[in-house]
């Protein structure tokens, strides 16, 4: 009985004791964002957000944008980039909103603070670029690191 017993441990040891991998996922951590940051866009250009740092980069946990445009339609986006206002090497993180001409575009949001909607590459600033004249509001919560 004793030697049926400790075959049987051995056999559930086996993998362990050959050296084989161990195959479950790695224990992740959630972001906690805890940086703030706003902006009002009224002309047709691309904003700074949030400023590079060398080795870091920008994890957006919470964005709202409300626009209210002119009798032109824009859109808005997010983008990342070196340079002054993010102007080499930007790329979008988000897709281009619309803002309806000669309207009031009703605010939408993401997210709550916590978890990481998207980043940027590290040493990349966090900029928005908006397509014409209008107002709109940009908040989002993040975290630097």
């Amino acid at each position: 009985m004793k030697l049926i017993l400790l075959g049987a441990i051995a056999l559930l040891l086996a993998p362990v004791a050959l050296g084989q991998a161990n195959t479950s996922q790695p224990l992740q951590t959630q972001t906690n964002c805890n940086n703030f940051a706003q902006l009002q866009m009224t002309t047709a250009t691309t904003t700074q957000l949030v400023a590079l740092v060398a080795g870091q980069k920008v994890r957006v946990c919470a964005y709202a944008i409300q626009g209210s445009t002119t009798a032109t339609a824009t859109t808005l986006k997010l983008v990342y980039g070196t340079g002054t206002a993010c102007a080499t090497g930007t790329t979008a993180l988000t897709p281009a909103w619309n803002m309806p001409a000669s309207s009031t575009a009703l605010p939408f949001s993401e997210g709550k603070g916590t978890g990481e909607l998207f980043q940027t590459p590290a040493g990349n600033a966090l900029c928005a670029t908006s397509s014409a004249a209008g107002t709109v509001n940009i908040s989002i919560t993040y975290a630097q690191f």
